[in-house]
């Protein structure tokens, strides 16, 4: 229950956006208290902060595929600046060891 409730919070700070445009104070707010509750949930679900830092990469990777994300994806790494350096990139390469690009489709170069 603990990473389905992750993704909800991923997924909500991942499209920070308000009708009407909200004013920077109110976003900067908004994106601040999503990020304190990711971090809350994992101090008490005792969620493993690796299994954050990847999932939190996943719904960044969706959002840049989307045509104008800029603006959506930075709370994201607002996140993502909470956590230290050197775990951020450990996260990244066992991610990217784990998941080999798929083979080239026949006949593509």
């Amino acid at each position: 229950e603990g990473y389905a409730r992750l993704v909800c919070l991923l997924e909500r700070l991942a499209s920070c956006s308000f009708a009407p445009a909200a004013s920077p104070e109110q976003l900067a707010e908004s994106e601040r208290v999503l990020a304190d509750d990711v971090v809350r949930l994992a101090g008490f679900g005792h969620l493993c902060p690796n299994r954050i830092i990847a999932m939190t990469l996943d719904v960044y990777e969706t959002r840049l595929v989307e045509r104008d994300a800029s603006p959506l994806v930075q709370p994201l790494l607002s996140l993502l600046k909470r956590f230290p350096p050197k775990r951020l990139t450990e996260v990244a390469v066992f991610t990217l060891l784990a998941h080999p690009p798929a083979p080239p489709a026949p006949g593509a170069r």
